[in-house]
C-alpha cells in the first residue's frame, strides 16, 4: 500500500474543507432564495433542502454498490435513517 506524503495530502485537505465551506454558505443562500420564492417559511424550506444534501452521500452510495453488484452495502445503507432530523424533514414530503 503506497501512501502519499503530507506535502501532498495537506494542500487537497485544504482544497477540501474550502470547498465544503463554500457549498455550506451557498445551500445557506438557495434555502433563503427558496423561502423567500415559495413562501412556506424558512424552517420549513430549510429542514427539506438540509436533509436532502444531508442524504445524498448515503444515495451515491446505494447506487453506486448497485451499480457494482454488492447488494448488502445497497441494501444496508438504503434503509431509512434513524436521524430524528432527517424522519422530520421527509415527513414534511
Amino acid at each position: 500500500m503506497s501512501t502519499f506524503p503530507l506535502a501532498v495530502l495537506l494542500p487537497i485537505f485544504v482544497a477540501a474543507a474550502v470547498t465544503i465551506w463554500v457549498a455550506g454558505i451557498l445551500l445557506s443562500h438557495q434555502t433563503d432564495v427558496l423561502a423567500t420564492r415559495l413562501r412556506p417559511g424558512s424552517a420549513p424550506g430549510g429542514l427539506v433542502l438540509l436533509a436532502v444534501a444531508t442524504n445524498l452521500p448515503e444515495i451515491a452510495i446505494v447506487v453506486s454498490a448497485s451499480a457494482a453488484g454488492n447488494v448488502g452495502v445497497a441494501v444496508g445503507n438504503g434503509r431509512p435513517r434513524s436521524c430524528w432530523f432527517s424522519k422530520r424533514a421527509w415527513s414534511w414530503l
